[in-house]
């Protein structure tokens, strides 16, 4: 306001200026002293008046002017005024809304972290869960290793007395064989001496039937010897001497 002021002064000055000027140029260059003109004088003034009516109508025109220039700046930053204020109500609007989805975006972040929370919560239980399970389970494996080994070390000491057992019977059976083989071989030369015996006794016994010796004993005969002996065939010869028949005879009789 005050440079439009300061322009309307100038505007003012500017078109007062050409009255001024053939003053200022007569005080400068006073001419001679004329005669007294009234029509011009009359003249002069009411070009001065006319000049002094046209510089104010310019001058209200320019106030006029400087007038609508300034209620135009002035409609102009009331304008400026109100578009920022509606910028700053858009802006405050703008920025509640945003506070609003921010909120809302915080609200559902936390929806989520509820839930994402949850969901770690019960995927820990099922963690705990399977390193039970787990643990269960290699507890169960280390009991069934346990009795793998113990079947294993059961296996192993049933295999050894086994071979133990097997060796012990091999050996009973080797010493038996041995000894069977030596029972054998004794049992042969037994056998073989039973046989020889035999045959010594058959061929003994078959030469004693050849010849039998009969042994008789008499007595009361003074100068016959003390013992007669016949020598017989063997027994399956038929005897048909009569003499030697007639002293078996008497060999019995004697004999009875």
């Amino acid at each position: 306001m005050r440079n439009n002021l300061s322009l309307l002064a100038i505007i003012v000055a500017l078109s007062l200026l050409p009255c001024f000027a053939p003053a200022v140029h007569a005080q400068d260059n006073p001419p001679p002293t004329p005669t007294l003109d009234v029509g011009a004088l009359d003249a002069q003034a009411a070009a001065l008046q006319q000049a002094a009516a046209n510089a104010q109508a310019a001058a209200q025109a320019a106030v006029a002017s400087a007038l609508s220039a300034q209620q135009r700046a002035a409609d102009a930053r009331n304008l400026a005024e109100q578009a920022r204020l509606k910028a700053q109500a858009l802006e405050a609007q703008a920025a509640a809304q945003l506070a609003n989805d921010a909120q809302s975006a915080a609200t559902m972040a936390g929806k989520h972290a509820s839930d994402a929370i949850a969901q770690s919560a019960e995927a820990l239980r099922g963690l705990h869960a399977a390193l039970a399970a787990a643990a269960g389970a290699v507890e169960q494996g280390s009991a069934y290793r346990a009795q793998a080994l113990r079947a294993d070390l059961t296996a192993a000491q049933l295999r050894s007395d086994l071979a133990i057992e097997q060796a012990t019977k091999r050996t009973s059976i080797e010493s038996l064989t041995s000894q069977l083989y030596s029972t054998r071989v004794a049992a042969g030369a037994l056998l073989c001496a039973l046989l020889l015996a035999l045959c010594a006794l058959v061929m003994l016994t078959f030469r004693l039937k050849r010849y039998q010796t009969v042994i008789v004993e008499t007595a009361g005969e003074p100068g016959a010897p003390a013992r007669d002996e016949v020598r017989l065939p063997a027994a399956p010869r038929i005897v048909t001497d009569p003499s030697v028949l007639d002293r078996l005879d008497d060999l019995a009789e004697g004999a009875l």
